[in-house]
Order: C-alpha cells, then structure tokens, then sequence
C-alpha cells in the first residue's frame, strides 16, 4: 500500500522592508523655543508604521518624548522648550516598521534655540536736535536686535527704525 500525503503551502502577503526616504535637509530642523518640530515622515512603503523611543537631549529642553505616528500624515511635532541661553538638541531616532518588517533606523536631530531677552533700557532725556544713542544687548550671545518706535505727536522724525543693537536717531521736537 503506497499512500502520499500532499501539502499546499501559499503565501499572502510578503512585505517589503520599509526605508525612511526623507532626504538630509528634511531630517534636521531648527526652531525657537516653544515652537513644533513638524517632521513629516516619509517612507518607500505606504501604510509604513513610525517608532522612537524616548529621545535623546542636550541642554535644557523639555517637550520631547517616545512615540509612533502612522499615515495618512506620519509626524513628529512636539513642542520643544529650553531655558538657558545657549541652544539644545532633541536626537529622535525613527525606525519604519511595515507588518513587522523593520527597516533601518534615522536620526531626525531639531535644534532648539532659546528666545533672548532684551536688558532694560534706560529713560533718557534729551535735548532737541541732537542725536539719541543708547545700545541694546540680549543675554543670548550673538542675538540679532532690530527696533521700531512708533510717531509720536511733534517728534520729528514722525518714526524710527533700526538694527544692529544700538538705537541711534536726531530727535527734534516741532511743537
């Protein structure tokens, strides 16, 4: 007696290994304190899931944490916050997983730079027709200052503007 025993074995689905596609520019980002990171995600596989772990900081940033975001709009856009006035880091490390294929790890890197504060300015008077000066410091090194005054009845001339740290206009007054 001969007796043979068939198998079938059939395949549904075989996935792809899933690869970030974003490019280097999209992978680094540098906001202001308190502003949203707003990387998009993107992968050579639709339905692509995203995971990072807890991500890794330097200086003093709060708002960044671990998670996984999945299409139709795959981001990281986390609200960044440091104190200090030297700018920090947030390091994510996303891995793209489809079905349970994982694809290889990128490092999205959002450097947060801290808002400068202005140092007080001094009340000054001044006589009319000479020139004003009064410099503008932040307490962020390398801060870039601009000013604007707004009209003000009989001061000539009616506005202001200017950059560069110092406020410097000839004020007269027409009244």
């Amino acid at each position: 007696l001969d007796v043979k025993d068939t198998k079938t074995l059939s395949l549904t689905t075989i996935n792809a290994i899933p690869v970030i596609t974003n490019t280097a520019p999209e992978q680094a980002v540098t906001i202001c304190s308190g502003s949203k990171t707003g990387f998009l995600l993107k992968s050579d596989q639709t339905n692509t899931v995203f995971t990072w772990l807890a991500p890794t900081v330097s200086g003093a940033i709060t708002g960044s944490s671990a998670g996984t975001s999945t299409a139709p709009s795959p981001t990281i856009d986390q609200a960044l916050s440091i104190t200090g006035t030297s700018a920090g880091t947030v390091t994510y490390v996303v891995t793209p997983d489809l079905a349970g294929c994982i694809g290889s790890p990128v490092n999205y890197v959002a450097t947060v730079e801290p808002i400068p504060v202005i140092s007080p300015l001094s009340t000054v008077d001044i006589c009319s027709g000479i020139v004003f000066n009064q410099t503008v410091s932040a307490d962020v090194p390398n801060s870039t200052i601009a000013w604007t005054r707004a009209s003000v009845t009989n001061i000539l001339p009616a506005t202001g503007t200017g950059s560069n740290g110092t406020v410097s206009e000839t004020l007269s007054n027409a009244g």
